[in-house]
């Protein structure tokens, strides 16, 4: 085995041979028996280069990629290459690195390697090197189920399109075919169903396809391996998005897929049924679905209530699932500037609740269109957002310019509770349990805030806890199974603990920025700025320093290949 050691100064110089290339600086230094050739990648965003060596009858090729020639942090590029005998990839190892990910598994952290087809594993609990797993053709859209034990990634093109599973327990792959070629993928609740539908912004066909139907989707039976192709049959161009109900008993699955102007319903179970609705008011055209939530079902009844583009109506659908699939519509009036939607916490199922910036309320509706059942609770000013709380409270926010207000609302009673940040929202998170939220305001002095909902004989409380950043907040993320907030700083190495029911915390200095925070696989895992891909994991359990594993540019295992010159 043979190891070469390529050095250049910050990144920036391009060696040659007994002739540095034109342009290049005085005295660039040569690397003896090396020569390499720059040029300006036209569209690929970065210089890029290929170093190559003749040895006999082989050539090792070694590509510079476009991010890697633009190192931010580095004052020193060192490149290793290992020698394993012949590569199984031909030619010049010359295209742009393209990759997806990291995500957070429920014990590892994957990443894909489109460019070599690969899916990278690492396991944070391991001082073991990550490993790369080898993909079909043209990997691409990683997506992990929701119980995060396997991973889904498309392959294949229009010829041979699939959907490949890896189990990251045993790592085990399994692929099935797919009749069409659609490639956002979709993951029902129970991770059972795949629905993949085409990218509304797919506007061309594909070389080599006679024709692209966007209306067409591909059901994929996670547990028999199975795919079905569906028409789901609207006058709209491709989907704009889709909306899960709870999973039901007997393999019901019911799913909303939205277009401009209609929403095709489908239980993934039973593909054959396709339920149809245009989505048009009485008095106007028709409308833009934004947001669709579906109701628990009650004895195979239940709702679906859109919120809509071009109307201020809640638009109510009512669906049974008992033999055909069927239902009805109607529009909910309530406000006017209908902002949001939600949902209260269990039954009863025929409620829904509504936020208006026109005159500034909150209103609690009934699905039959009933006026009198209406709970009204004016807000002293408009917001945007709503989302639900624990014991039955929802959160409300709107930001401004210079301040946010924030509300805490009991529909029933039809009460509120309001505080005033300082700054703009930047980003509001609510913990799994629903008993807390944390604000990342932009303030002149940048604040997290902690935001503890309550209840009192009175009514609804909420009580605001600042906490003093020295920059920006990003990537905000709760702990499950504590409640413990994790984040990073805009421009810091370091990676901060909050206890929320405290406020006491702690942190831990990164080698470098960190970019994104995830909590799993035991660990916050830290995504940091690296050209082939960088991680830290700190153990929720020890989070010091000295604990933390660091996996520098993981995606290096697939960048060195030896090619036959025969």
């Amino acid at each position: 085995m043979l190891s070469y050691f390529l050095t250049s100064s910050r990144g920036a110089q391009i060696f040659r041979q007994r002739q540095a290339p034109q342009g290049a600086p005085a005295g660039s230094p040569a690397v003896a028996g090396w020569e390499c050739h720059a040029a300006q990648a036209a569209g690929q965003g970065g210089r890029h280069a290929l170093l190559q060596r003749q040895r006999g009858p082989r050539v090792l090729s070694f590509g510079l990629r476009p991010r890697w020639a633009a190192l931010r942090a580095r004052d020193t590029l060192l490149a290793v290459a290992v020698l394993c005998g012949c590569g199984s990839r031909g030619g010049d190892y010359a295209q742009p690195l393209v990759t997806e990910g990291p995500l957070t598994a429920t014990s590892v952290v994957v990443a894909l390697d489109t460019t070599d087809q690969a899916l990278i594993v690492i396991d944070p609990s391991s001082s073991a090197p990550p490993k790369a797993l080898a993909l079909g053709p043209s990997p691409r859209h990683l997506t992990l189920t929701p119980d995060g034990n396997t991973a889904l990634v498309v392959t294949g093109d229009v010829s041979d399109p699939g959907l490949t599973s890896i189990d990251l327990r045993s790592q085990a792959q399994a692929s099935v075919p797919l009749p069409a070629n659609p490639d956002v993928v979709h993951v029902s609740p129970d991770g059972r169903f795949v629905l993949l539908t085409f990218d509304p912004s797919q506007t061309q066909v594909a070389p080599n396809q006679a024709l692209l139907d966007p209306n067409e989707a591909v059901i994929v039976d996670l547990s028999t391996r199975s795919a079905t192709s569906v028409a789901l049959g609207t006058s709209s161009p491709a989907p704009q998005g889709v909306s899960f109900a709870p999973p039901g008993q007997g393999g019901t699955q019911l799913t909303a897929v939205l277009f401009k102007g209609a929403v095709a319903l489908l239980d993934l179970g039973a593909p054959a049924q396709v339920l149809r609705v245009p989505l048009q008011t009485a008095t106007g055209p028709a409308v833009n679905p934004l947001k669709a939530l579906f109701s628990s079902f009650v004895h195979g009844s239940g709702y679906l209530y859109v919120l809509a583009a071009q109307t201020d109506d809640v638009i109510t659908l009512a669906i049974s699932t008992a033999g055909q699939l069927g239902g009805s519509i109607n529009f909910l009036a309530g406000g006017t500037g209908l902002t949001d939607i939600s949902l209260p916490p269990g039954p009863p199922p025929s409620t829904v609740l509504a936020l208006y910036a026109g005159t500034p309320q909150a209103l609690a509706l009934d699905a039959s269109g009933r006026v009198d059942l209406t709970v009204a609770t004016p807000l002293p000013s408009a917001v945007a957002s709503l989302a639900p709380l624990a014991n039955g409270l929802q959160l409300a926010w709107s930001t401004e310019s210079n301040s946010s207000t924030v509300f805490a609302w009991d529909p029933v009673q039809g009460q509120v509770a309001a505080v005033t940040l300082d700054g703009p929202i930047a980003s509001l998170q609510i913990s799994p349990s629903g008993t807390t939220a944390v604000a990342a305001v932009s303030a002149a002095t940048p604040e997290l805030v902690v935001l503890t909902p309550g209840q009192s004989p009175a009514g609804p409380t909420l009580v605001a806890s600042p906490l003093l950043l020295t920059s920006a907040a990003q990537s905000v993320v709760f702990d499950p199974s504590s409640g413990e907030i994790y984040f990073c700083e805009s421009g810091q190495s370091f990676l901060v603990r909050v206890n929320v029911a405290t406020l006491t915390h702690d942190q831990v200095t990164l080698d470098s920025l960190p970019l994104s925070v995830e909590i799993g696989a035991g660990s916050a895992i830290a995504s940091q700025a690296s050209d082939f891909g960088q991680l830290t994991a700190v153990p929720l359990g020890a989070f010091t320093r000295s604990s933390a594993r660091v996996f520098p540019d993981f995606f290096f295992t697939q960048e060195v290949t030896l090619v036959s010159g025969s």
